[in-house]
């Protein structure tokens, strides 16, 4: 971009994020925008060396130092830096089961028997500090017990800790849904817990 005698210019900088496995929240990029001044035949314009001259046109670098890349002061050269941040959730989701009873021992040491209530725990951490807002949580039993198993009515517990009154419209089928991670209002990085119980068959 070349800019005459008064003339003035935005310049508007985006940035796309790399997709790369080590730019994760937290990560900085710095953008460096530098300008020259350039005399009429494009070459970058020096300071006048001589003594001053009445007949003459002295040439006065005033310009200051900028970011690192534009050097010295009066150099004719200016830059200024803009460093953005990638601001994201950083989840992780860990599914853990417990027997709560079966038909023989009651709560007494339970085993995974026909009868049995089993009561599974889904664990989802925000490490980062952007909070993660909207997360679905859908949890298919069929894909692992072959449909061994059906959903407890009412023993999913959301994350506020409600009991919700879910049915079995979709056989064996839970979700949750609507679980905000506020990790960036805690000091210590934030997690939630949504808990359901199924019998097996």
């Amino acid at each position: 971009l070349l800019l005459t005698i008064a003339q003035t210019a935005t310049i508007e900088v985006t940035c796309s994020m790399p997709n790369r496995p080590d730019v994760d929240d937290g990560h900085e990029s710095i953008i460096d925008v530098l300008a020259t001044a350039v005399d009429s035949t494009g070459a970058i314009m020096k300071e006048s060396t001589i003594a001053d001259r009445e007949d003459e046109v002295d040439v006065v670098l005033a310009d200051g130092t900028g970011a690192a890349s534009d050097g010295a002061d009066r150099n004719a050269m200016h830059s200024a830096t803009q460093t953005y941040e990638i601001e994201a959730p950083m989840l992780t989701v860990v599914k853990s089961s417990k027997v709560i009873e079966d038909p023989f021992n009651g709560t007494t040491q339970p085993k995974r028997i026909p009868g049995a209530i089993v009561e599974y725990t889904i664990t989802i951490a925000n490490t980062s500090d952007s909070p993660a807002s909207g997360v679905t949580i859908a949890d298919e039993l069929t894909a692992v017990t072959n449909g061994e198993v059906k959903f407890v009515a009412g023993s999913i517990v959301n994350a506020a800790g409600t009991a919700e009154d879910y049915d079995t419209t979709t056989p064996n089928t839970v979700t949750a849904t609507g679980i905000t991670v506020p990790a960036g209002s805690v000091a210590t990085p934030s997690e939630v817990v949504v808990t359901f119980q199924v019998e097996i068959l």
